[in-house]
């Protein structure tokens, strides 16, 4: 049913033909398949809630104002003699 209604949205975003497939007109709409992000979702919560004992690590994503200015990155550049 979620795949059904993911479809419909993905060619309206790809302005694709109706007989596109499923996995078809997610990529060609650049979104993830409804079903990969659910499970990658369920993943994360039992990660962060420890309802599984599990041993993976979670990045915390940052905050948009503690993200760094792009004006201020390092530029690394390796010179050869």
């Amino acid at each position: 049913m979620l795949q059904r209604v993911q479809r419909l949205i993905n060619i309206k975003i790809a302005k694709a033909y109706r007989t596109i497939s499923f996995e078809a007109s997610c990529m060609m709409a650049g979104v993830p398949p409804i079903g990969t992000v659910i499970e990658e979702k369920a993943r994360v919560y039992k990660i962060k809630h420890n309802t599984e004992r599990c041993e993976y690590e979670l990045d915390i994503p940052l905050l948009v104002k503690e993200w760094p200015h792009p004006a201020r990155r390092l530029n690394i550049m390796e010179t050869r003699d």
